[in-house]
């Protein structure tokens, strides 16, 4: 189902007329042009230039690349060049969605505390807010055994499970107006309205508060610990 999404959202194209390779590992080039897709559905380019050394003017990829360059995606993941033929990594996919997220005023859930993996101290410094983000909002969490693999590849398939993941986490963002903030010193209470409302996907933080609601009513909540 997510790769019938993916396409029918124009994020991918097939490797050919007939075959879409689900098990093909994705490279930088590939997810940034993906993600510039999900991003910008009629296509917009930019005009705000990073130039690498192994970036070509003229590649397929050369606008993906220069869009996430002129938002700062990139930053910690290239400098003089791009790599774009290098398979893209797990905690490098996922900190190009979250910092794509922060760009358009949608962040990801925080949490005071890292989410356990057991791998966590090979996860680049830059990546591990992200990594932990990721995990909290449900778009791309660790493995069974407690793994996350951070410098594993990804192929087009599961690239394609995390973008949709994304889409539908965007979506109930933009739908019910999640609400962040520090809510030390209010008074403690909660006031719903309506009948059948219900909660899920809740969140919370030590010293903050992040969730997405369905169903019918409002809720208030204040003071949370």
């Amino acid at each position: 189902a997510y790769i019938e999404e993916a396409v029918a959202q124009g994020l991918f194209l097939g490797m050919s007329d007939t075959a879409f390779e689900p098990n093909t590992a994705m490279s930088r080039a590939m997810f940034v042009t993906v993600l510039h897709r999900f991003a910008n559905p009629e296509g917009e380019g930019t005009t705000a230039l990073m130039t690498y050394a192994d970036l070509p003017e003229d590649a397929w990829y050369t606008g993906a690349v220069n869009w996430a360059s002129a938002l700062g995606l990139l930053e910690d993941m290239a400098s003089e060049q791009f790599y774009p033929d290098a398979p893209i990594t797990r905690e490098d996919m996922m900190t190009l969605i979250s910092r794509y997220f922060a760009a358009i005023g949608l962040p990801l859930p925080t949490h005071v505390k890292p989410v356990y993996l057991s791998d966590r101290a090979d996860i680049s410094d830059y990546a591990r807010p992200a990594v932990s983000e990721g995990g909290l909002a449900r778009i791309m969490e660790g493995f069974p055994d407690g793994s996350f693999a951070p410098k594993g590849e990804s192929t087009r398939a599961q690239v394609a499970a995390v973008l949709s993941r994304s889409r539908q986490w965007q979506q109930i963002q933009q739908a019910h107006t999640p609400v962040f903030g520090d809510s030390a010193g209010v008074e403690t209470h909660a006031l719903p309205e309506g009948v059948g409302m219900a909660l899920d996907a809740m969140l919370m933080t030590d010293n903050g508060y992040w969730a997405a609601y369905s169903g019918e009513g409002r809720a208030c909540l204040y003071d949370l610990s």
